[in-house]
């Protein structure tokens, strides 16, 4: 295989990518979303132990929980796309070293962590992880029958294969290109994308699952009781990346199920429970305190997002809705 030189820009094209993507804020481009999110559902659906899904992040924090309203333009998104323009234009380098590094070493890889984190050859901010993270994809929880999880793991990854969809991580140069060609046909407005946006796909034990969802409203009475304590609870989900894996560090639930948890065909105790555990929340705070609640937890990078008007109107609809 001839190996090909990638010049520093392009992670600045990357950029530009990210940036035409965000920018297609149409009714195709949340055709195309839902598409993709109904694909993964039904994939998990076939496999064996499901007792439900759920989606996170983007779009289901700026969209109603059945997926309705207007997509909305989100400057910080903007303004993180620029970001990591500039950073390539500054760039010490010529050439994106991790291009070549990809090419060669990418199939030997475990992940895009565990050797380019340490690696030199490249600033931080330009490292393949970083990079990615600027591109969309969808981000799915499967919930799986606690002795089934070994078994859903094969059956997820076949049956993603057999669709042509993958995490990112992969083979980031070709994301990276497929996402242009997805980008650009939404921007032109005329047809669907052929190509599926990448996978961050995680599964989780309903046992796990239900007994955040049980804890997840003491947690935040407590935080209101003590502003010392911030609600958190761990969570190690199985995340796909370039094989299953378990990532280095625990996400907080607290912090997506008042962001984005949006659920999909929940197992009827698993649902009677997050109804219960909403209503409880809701029935004790306001959207505002509860919009508090989450800033308190967050990244400064979600606290700029919320500075969008739409999003905050959509969150607080959200939490309105957990009252029904």
């Amino acid at each position: 295989m001839k190996l090909q030189k990638v010049p520093i820009s392009f992670c600045e094209d990357v950029a530009n990518i990210a940036d035409t993507f965000e920018r297609s804020n149409t009714d195709l481009k949340k055709k195309y979303l839902k598409h993709n999110i109904d694909t993964i559902n039904d994939i998990m659906r076939s496999v064996s132990g499901y007792c439900g899904s759920f989606g996170t992040g983007y779009p289901f924090y700026a969209l109603s929980p059945n997926l309705q309203g207007n997509l909305p333009l989100v400057s910080e998104q903007i303004r993180y796309d620029r970001q990591l323009a500039r950073t390539a234009q500054k760039s010490q380098h010529d050439m994106w070293n991790c291009g070549i590094c990809l090419q060669q070493n990418g199939h030997t890889m475990p992940d895009l962590k565990t050797i380019c984190k340490p690696c030199p050859m490249m600033e931080d901010d330009l490292k393949p992880r970083k990079v990615l993270n600027r591109l969309p994809d969808i981000d799915m929880w499967m919930v799986c029958r606690d002795d089934c999880v070994d078994e859903a793991k094969e059956q997820l990854v076949s049956l993603f294969s057999q669709k042509g969809m993958y995490p990112s991580d992969v083979n980031p140069i070709q994301t990276i290109e497929e996402v242009r060609e997805i980008a650009t046909v939404l921007s032109l407005g005329s047809c669907m994308p052929e190509k599926m946006l990448p996978l961050d796909i995680h599964i989780i034990e309903y046992s796990k699952l239900y007994q955040l969802i049980n804890e997840a409203p003491y947690s935040i009475l407590q935080s209101a009781q003590d502003s010392r304590h911030l609600p958190y609870l761990p969570i190690h989900p199985h995340s796909l990346r370039k094989h299953w894996q378990y990532d280095d560090t625990a996400y907080n639930f607290i912090f997506d199920f008042l962001y984005a948890f949006t659920p999909f065909y929940f197992e009827e105790h698993l649902q009677s429970s997050l109804e219960e555990s909403r209503q409880m929340i809701a029935r004790a705070f306001s959207a505002e305190q509860m919009q508090s609640v989450l800033s308190s937890i967050s990244s400064i990078s979600v606290k700029r997002r919320f500075r969008t008007k739409q999003l905050q109107k959509c969150y607080h609809e959200r939490i309105q809705s957990w009252k029904k």
